[in-house]
């Protein structure tokens, strides 16, 4: 795929926060961790964007059904379109390395081809109330 060039289109720029997570131990931190700082009233509640924006979660099957019954996914749900990007790479025997690699190219690939910009996130992040905004506030 090319890369991008030329100008900024006119608006909001787009950003696709990406998730790439599976297992108990790391949907827990998703849950109970990453998702309730970056539901923080200055990160993505905060932000212009995110009518133009995706929340990309790149998981398990199971562990989907898990994300997506959780309360605090329902409140993303208030901000940002949660997508849920099919990843059967997940459950191969790989290197867990290469699996989240994996997650990161496949949105790369995506957010490309839509003009938009990734930013990749992890389950054990931690993002302090108001560190989402400098990513439009430049």
């Amino acid at each position: 795929m090319a890369p991008v060039s030329g100008s900024l289109p006119p608006g909001p720029l787009p950003f696709y926060y990406v998730m790439v997570v599976w297992g108990e131990k790391y949907v827990d931190m998703l849950l109970e961790i990453a998702l309730p700082c970056l539901l923080a009233p200055g990160n993505l509640p905060g932000l212009p964007n995110l009518r133009e924006s995706q929340f990309l979660i790149m998981t398990t099957s199971q562990d989907r059904a898990r994300i997506a019954a959780s309360p605090v996914f329902r409140s993303l749900e208030d901000f940002i379109e949660p997508v849920f990007v099919d990843s059967p790479w997940i459950e191969q025997d790989i290197p867990y390395h290469f699996k989240a690699a994996r997650g990161h190219q496949e949105a790369a690939k995506w957010a490309a081809s839509d003009r938009a910009y990734c930013v990749f996130l992890a389950p054990d992040f931690l993002f302090s109330d108001g560190a989402l905004r400098c990513l439009v506030d430049t």
